[in-house]
């Protein structure tokens, strides 16, 4: 698959600015899991057949772009998922969101990511945008256990969605291992950290995610996979079995 290709199912709202100036709350987020029709509810100032007519691939810097779009490639290649990607306005509170409703042809699933939160992951130069792509990695976990049914295995009977959380943690952390297998300069200092400070004590709230240390914990076992080599669906599922043994 070209890479051309495939950033107009994956890449084609990049940067376009979709759902501009629509805060995420309004959506009834879950934490960054949009619920049926939120992602509707979000976009319902964004001309739909602009988006799916045209390439639209431009955050306004060429050299981002090319790391994003080789990005995106790498992980619809690794989590076999197509959603679409998009930007959304995050200025109150940023974060990154999947949904399972698709907005772009031949996509299945959305990830938008706040442009808040991405230009701040972006400020850590020394790691070449690994934070960044952690989070997405996170938000594409969610895609796939969406289309492969986990979602509800990882809900049954919980209060709060933080095993969804951590499972999405273990997915990006495994992610991140398998990059640092391929080119060990790669730092993952900062998308450690991010993970860290991500974390939350909300025990009561259902959109708890989890602790930081519970969430850099989730990280750092995924890691672990991506760093031997262990194949993708072998570490999807092991992923769950660690998560439904170690987290109530």
């Amino acid at each position: 698959m070209r890479r051309r290709d495939l950033l107009v199912s994956v890449g084609s709202a990049v940067a376009c600015g979709v759902c501009a100036g629509a805060p995420a709350a309004e959506a009834g987020a879950r934490g960054c899991i949009l619920p049926k029709d939120g992602l509707s509810k979000l976009s319902s100032t964004l001309e739909l057949r602009e988006l799916s007519e045209r390439l639209i691939t431009t955050s306004g810097d060429p050299q981002i772009d090319r790391g994003l779009g080789r990005a995106l490639v790498r992980l619809s290649r690794m989590f076999d998922e197509r959603p679409g990607f998009g930007f959304v306005s995050d200025d109150d509170s940023p974060n990154a969101y999947a949904s399972r409703e698709s907005q772009v042809p031949g996509t299945w699933g959305t990830v938008l990511f706040g442009r808040t939160l991405f230009n701040d992951l972006l400020s850590h130069k020394k790691d070449k945008g690994i934070a960044v792509l952690a989070v997405a990695a996170h938000e594409f976990g969610h895609v796939a256990q969406f289309r492969s049914g986990l979602e509800d295995e990882l809900l049954r009977g919980q209060k709060t969605v933080k095993r969804l959380e951590l499972h999405a943690d273990f997915m990006s952390g495994y992610f991140l291992g398998t990059r640092k297998r391929e080119d060990p300069s790669i730092s993952v200092w900062a998308a450690g950290k991010t993970f860290y400070e991500i974390g939350d004590f909300q025990y009561n709230n259902r959109g708890h995610h989890g602790t930081p240390d519970e969430r850099v914990r989730a990280a750092e076992s995924g890691f672990k996979y991506g760093s031997r080599a262990e194949d993708y669906k072998t570490t999807f599922r092991a992923g769950a079995d660690f998560v439904l043994e170690t987290f109530s």
